[in-house]
């Protein structure tokens, strides 16, 4: 009954705390310096329909706050405003982190978990079905070939065989970007194995034991390089040791323009799944630091 109707889409990942709230709650006019007129936001925006909140985990505790109040009651008040306004719609929330883990760690409310989770869906990574990598790879290439404007494009075998080897950790959205630059950059018709164009080529590098790791790690007593590690992150580790703390353009800037915004996220935020940094901060301003550094 709702597929008709409003489908609002927010990224709580992409903003700071102050703007999430006003982006999801919205302001009356002169509720604040700037607020010359009024803002429905995205709970009155979706009335009626769905509203689809995005990297849920990411929340700060205030937010998560508010977004409890609005489930439990289905009302909203816009900053500045006295009352109360009701709310019909169905949300929809995603994350890439186990949100039990971040409940042990008190990062999430449980009580709003408990809100959230009534249907889950938990897709496999793409690692996990690698069959479907070339039927997804040659849907891709389609919509490349429209985005360069080519024509006839294939894969070589070799190509596919690199495509099948690798673990994909930005899943399927590494998978259609690393397609899009192949086809851009591929100078004939069959795209060869050597034009794939993605970071670390991991590919060619067997997945090292943990003696065998290939950045050295910081010479500091107590703390060992944990083996789960992908070889990006434990360059990142390697820099916490060193320097107490690390954020997403760091973590970047050390592994190359190769490594995406979306890669970066992915693997510091892994690193905090399993325990080994601490996440500080929200949006802009969020770091990482280590609890065994100082513990050393």
């Amino acid at each position: 009954r709702r597929s008709k109707r409003p489908f609002i889409s927010v990224n709580c990942g992409e903003l700071d705390e102050n703007l999430l709230l006003d982006t999801l709650f919205g302001h009356v006019k002169g509720a604040f310096t700037d607020g010359k007129t009024d803002r429905k936001g995205a709970f009155l925006q979706a009335h009626g329909g769905t509203l689809f909140l995005d990297e849920i985990q990411t929340a700060s505790p205030k937010v998560q706050q508010a977004l409890l109040r609005a489930i439990s009651v289905r009302k909203i008040k816009p900053l500045g405003s006295d009352r109360e306004l009701s709310v019909d719609f169905r949300l929809i929330t995603a994350t890439n982190l186990d949100l039990n883990q971040l409940i042990q760690r008190q990062e999430f409310r449980e009580d709003l978990y408990y809100r959230l989770k009534v249907i889950t869906i938990s897709p496999p990574p793409l690692r996990e079905h690698r069959e479907n990598i070339p039927i997804l790879a040659a849907y891709f290439l389609k919509e490349a070939e429209h985005m360069a404007g080519r024509q006839g494009l294939a894969f070589s075998k070799g190509f596919l065989d690199k495509l099948m080897q690798y673990d994909w950790p930005g899943n399927i959205r590494e998978l259609k970007n690393s397609i899009i630059k192949s086809a851009v950059m591929a100078e004939g018709k069959i795209i060869q194995g050597d034009q794939l164009r993605i970071e670390q080529h991991a590919w060619e590098v067997p997945k090292p034991l943990p003696s065998m790791v290939s950045f050295k790690p910081v010479q500091q007593e107590g703390v060992a390089i944990p083996p789960e590690l992908n070889q990006r992150q434990v360059k990142a580790f390697n820099h916490v040791m060193e320097h107490g703390k690390i954020n997403r353009q760091v973590y970047q800037s050390l592994l190359g323009a190769n490594v995406s915004r979306r890669t970066a996220i992915y693997d510091l935020q892994d690193m905090v799944a399993k325990g080994h940094l601490i996440k500080i901060g929200q949006g802009p301003t969020t770091s990482y630091v280590s609890e065994k550094r100082g513990k050393i």
